[in-house]
């Protein structure tokens, strides 16, 4: 049984990304390894998508940018996080979810905390986020705890 991985990208795939150049297709030539990605459709225009290879398989949502400006405008009175409005896109969500039942993978990998919003419905166990946003995160947590040194 291959070991699955379901990553979200909620932003358009591009070549400017390392993870989304190197990182996932080297983890899909793994042996017993399938890797989907569900990323925004756009990028860097000509250049050509996600590799075709083995193990990697790649949908595309198209998402309205005047929706995300939208959605962010609206929340933005009510303090909600500006990043997790953004890009709290309803075709994203159901291409995640609908991958999500399709692949059944083992791990749910969201690159950047702002992709977040397209899981729910998954089972929180089952999913990781990106440590570039999740690390902060944790060190603002033990900060705003009562009694924890700062130095800790």
């Amino acid at each position: 049984m291959a070991f699955r991985v379901l990553v979200v990208l909620p932003f358009p795939w591009s070549y400017s990304r390392p993870r989304s150049r190197n990182f996932w297709p080297r983890i899909a030539a793994q042996p017993d390894t399938e890797v989907t990605v569900v990323a925004h459709a756009g990028g860097d225009g000509d250049l050509p998508a996600l590799p075709v290879q083995p193990g990697l398989t790649t949908h595309f949502v198209h998402a309205s940018r005047l929706r995300a400006v939208l959605r962010t405008g609206l929340r933005f009175p009510t303090g909600a996080s500006l990043r997790l409005s953004y890009a709290d896109d309803a075709a994203l969500h159901a291409a995640v979810i609908d991958a999500y039942r399709q692949v059944r993978p083992h791990v749910v990998y969201v690159e950047r905390l702002r992709g977040f919003p397209a899981t729910r419905g998954v089972p929180p166990g089952e999913v990781v986020i990106d440590q570039t946003d999740s690390l902060p995160l944790f060190y603002q947590q033990v900060l705003n705890t009562p009694g924890v040194p700062l130095v800790q």
